[in-house]
Protein backbone atom coordinates (compact mmCIF):
# COMPACT_ATOMS: atom_id res chain seq x y z
CA UNK A 1 0.00 0.00 0.00
CA UNK A 2 1.28 3.44 -0.85
CA UNK A 3 0.83 6.50 1.32
CA UNK A 4 -0.83 9.49 -0.32
CA UNK A 5 1.65 10.48 -3.01
CA UNK A 6 0.64 13.65 -4.80
CA UNK A 7 1.78 15.46 -7.89
CA UNK A 8 4.75 17.62 -7.00
CA UNK A 9 5.35 15.70 -3.74
CA UNK A 10 7.50 12.72 -3.06
CA UNK A 11 7.69 10.18 -5.87
CA UNK A 12 5.39 7.18 -5.43
CA UNK A 13 6.99 3.97 -4.29
CA UNK A 14 5.93 2.04 -7.38
CA UNK A 15 8.96 1.96 -9.69
CA UNK A 16 8.31 -1.73 -10.30
CA UNK A 17 5.24 -0.72 -12.28
CA UNK A 18 7.40 1.15 -14.75
CA UNK A 19 9.94 -1.61 -15.15
CA UNK A 20 7.70 -4.67 -14.90
CA UNK A 21 8.75 -7.73 -16.83
CA UNK A 22 6.86 -8.35 -20.04
CA UNK A 23 5.27 -11.76 -20.47
CA UNK A 24 6.44 -13.37 -23.67
CA UNK A 25 3.52 -14.85 -25.62
CA UNK A 26 3.54 -18.62 -25.69
CA UNK A 27 2.87 -20.61 -28.83
CA UNK A 28 -0.72 -20.66 -30.03
CA UNK A 29 -2.01 -23.68 -28.11
CA UNK A 30 -5.32 -23.75 -30.00
CA UNK A 31 -3.83 -24.51 -33.40
CA UNK A 32 -1.07 -26.79 -32.11
CA UNK A 33 -3.27 -28.86 -29.84
CA UNK A 34 -5.79 -30.09 -32.34
CA UNK A 35 -8.59 -27.57 -31.83
CA UNK A 36 -10.85 -26.23 -29.11
CA UNK A 37 -11.37 -29.58 -27.38
CA UNK A 38 -7.73 -29.80 -26.32
CA UNK A 39 -6.95 -26.08 -26.09
CA UNK A 40 -7.80 -25.69 -22.39
CA UNK A 41 -5.87 -28.76 -21.34
CA UNK A 42 -2.78 -27.70 -23.28
CA UNK A 43 -2.78 -24.20 -21.72
CA UNK A 44 -2.35 -25.36 -18.15
CA UNK A 45 1.08 -24.30 -16.99
CA UNK A 46 1.82 -22.17 -20.06
CA UNK A 47 0.94 -18.52 -20.70
CA UNK A 48 -0.96 -16.72 -17.91
CA UNK A 49 -4.58 -16.05 -18.89
CA UNK A 50 -5.84 -13.61 -16.26
CA UNK A 51 -4.68 -10.10 -15.42
CA UNK A 52 -3.60 -11.24 -11.97
CA UNK A 53 -1.59 -14.15 -13.41
CA UNK A 54 0.15 -11.79 -15.86
CA UNK A 55 1.07 -9.43 -13.01
CA UNK A 56 -0.75 -6.52 -14.65
CA UNK A 57 -0.44 -3.39 -12.51
CA UNK A 58 -3.55 -2.03 -10.81
CA UNK A 59 -3.66 1.44 -9.26
CA UNK A 60 -6.29 2.90 -6.94
CA UNK A 61 -6.04 6.69 -7.16
CA UNK A 62 -7.96 9.79 -6.18
CA UNK A 63 -8.42 12.59 -8.70
CA UNK A 64 -10.67 15.63 -9.13
CA UNK A 65 -13.74 13.43 -9.73
CA UNK A 66 -13.05 11.09 -6.80
CA UNK A 67 -11.51 7.64 -6.55
CA UNK A 68 -10.85 5.54 -9.62
CA UNK A 69 -9.02 2.37 -10.62
CA UNK A 70 -6.74 2.04 -13.64
CA UNK A 71 -5.08 -1.12 -14.88
CA UNK A 72 -2.27 -2.20 -17.15
CA UNK A 73 -0.42 0.27 -19.31
CA UNK A 74 -2.82 3.06 -18.36
CA UNK A 75 -1.82 2.53 -14.71
CA UNK A 76 1.85 2.66 -15.64
CA UNK A 77 1.24 5.89 -17.59
CA UNK A 78 -0.47 7.43 -14.55
CA UNK A 79 2.48 6.52 -12.32
CA UNK A 80 4.89 8.00 -14.88
CA UNK A 81 2.90 11.25 -15.03
CA UNK A 82 2.76 11.54 -11.24
CA UNK A 83 6.48 10.78 -10.88
CA UNK A 84 7.40 13.29 -13.59
CA UNK A 85 5.42 16.09 -11.92
CA UNK A 86 5.71 19.44 -13.67
CA UNK A 87 8.35 18.10 -16.07
CA UNK A 88 5.85 15.77 -17.75
CA UNK A 89 6.68 12.85 -20.03
CA UNK A 90 7.11 12.29 -23.74
CA UNK A 91 6.46 9.12 -25.69
CA UNK A 92 10.20 8.76 -26.26
CA UNK A 93 10.95 8.87 -22.53
CA UNK A 94 8.62 5.92 -21.86
CA UNK A 95 9.05 4.15 -25.20
CA UNK A 96 10.51 1.02 -23.60
CA UNK A 97 7.00 0.11 -22.34
CA UNK A 98 4.43 2.71 -23.53
CA UNK A 99 3.86 2.03 -27.19
CA UNK A 100 0.60 4.05 -27.21
CA UNK A 101 1.16 6.81 -24.65
CA UNK A 102 -1.35 9.07 -26.39
CA UNK A 103 -4.05 6.43 -25.98
CA UNK A 104 -3.30 5.97 -22.28
CA UNK A 105 -3.42 9.75 -21.75
CA UNK A 106 -6.72 9.91 -23.66
CA UNK A 107 -8.19 7.30 -21.32
CA UNK A 108 -6.97 9.13 -18.23
CA UNK A 109 -8.46 12.38 -19.53
CA UNK A 110 -11.83 11.11 -20.70
CA UNK A 111 -12.59 8.17 -18.41
CA UNK A 112 -11.12 9.58 -15.19
CA UNK A 113 -11.45 13.34 -15.68
CA UNK A 114 -7.76 14.15 -15.26
CA UNK A 115 -6.41 17.45 -16.55
CA UNK A 116 -3.44 16.47 -18.70
CA UNK A 117 -2.09 19.08 -21.10
CA UNK A 118 -0.03 18.44 -24.21
CA UNK A 119 2.83 20.91 -24.55
CA UNK A 120 4.41 21.14 -27.99
CA UNK A 121 8.18 20.93 -28.12
CA UNK A 122 9.77 21.90 -31.41
CA UNK A 123 12.74 20.03 -32.84
CA UNK A 124 14.39 19.57 -36.23
CA UNK A 125 11.75 18.15 -38.51
CA UNK A 126 8.66 19.02 -36.47
CA UNK A 127 7.47 18.79 -32.90
CA UNK A 128 6.52 16.25 -30.28
CA UNK A 129 4.15 16.39 -27.35
CA UNK A 130 5.01 16.42 -23.67
CA UNK A 131 2.15 15.30 -21.43
CA UNK A 132 1.91 17.13 -18.10
CA UNK A 133 -0.53 16.31 -15.31
CA UNK A 134 -2.15 19.57 -14.16
CA UNK A 135 -4.51 18.34 -11.45
CA UNK A 136 -3.90 16.83 -8.02
CA UNK A 137 -3.77 13.04 -8.12
CA UNK A 138 -3.11 10.88 -5.09
CA UNK A 139 -1.94 7.31 -5.63
CA UNK A 140 -3.69 5.42 -2.85
CA UNK A 141 -2.76 1.81 -3.52
CA UNK A 142 -0.79 -0.21 -6.05
CA UNK A 143 -1.08 -3.90 -6.75
CA UNK A 144 -0.51 -6.57 -9.31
Amino acid sequence: MMGGNRVGGAAPTAPALLSADVVTPAANSYSQSGGAANAKASRSGSQPRTRRERGEPVILAKGPLGRFIVRGQTARALVALVQAGKAGVTALEVSNWAYRLGAYVHRLRHENGLAIVTEREAHDGGWHGRYVLRCPVTLLEAGQ
